[in-house]
């Protein structure tokens, strides 16, 4: 499977996102890849370790900067960035951003979108 995702923010222009993973496969994901392709303060590529996400379970990344360094073969070089990303798994999955504001107070407005199957 593979699902694209058009937009995830590290600490970007006052916001920031989630990106939630889910296995919708009958059996464990083995090998769940997100690679994003990152733009802002500087531009890289960081690169997941294969994850695993049992049947009907689910994995977030949030603010991988900061808090996900172990979760990354090739980790985020910067945070104040925009992104794209690419996952791709042994098993079919579904994928959702959830985009909210770091400003304090903060704003009520909270963007949502799914991420887009490429293939089968």
């Amino acid at each position: 499977a593979k699902v694209s995702i058009p937009l995830y923010k590290d600490m970007r222009y006052n916001a920031t996102s989630g990106l939630q993973i889910q296995n919708v496969g009958t059996a464990a994901a083995t090998n769940v890849v997100a690679t994003f392709y990152c733009k802002g303060a500087a531009t890289f590529t960081a690169v997941s370790k294969p994850l695993t996400i049992a049947a009907g379970g689910g994995f977030l990344f949030y603010k991988p900067y900061e808090l996900m360094s172990a979760y990354f073969a090739t980790p985020f070089a910067s945070t104040n960035v925009n992104c794209s990303a690419i996952v791709t798994a042994d098993q079919p999955v579904v994928a959702i951003v959830n985009e909210s504001s770091t400003l304090t107070p903060p704003m009520l407005d909270d963007y949502n979108y799914e991420g887009f199957n490429v293939t089968p």
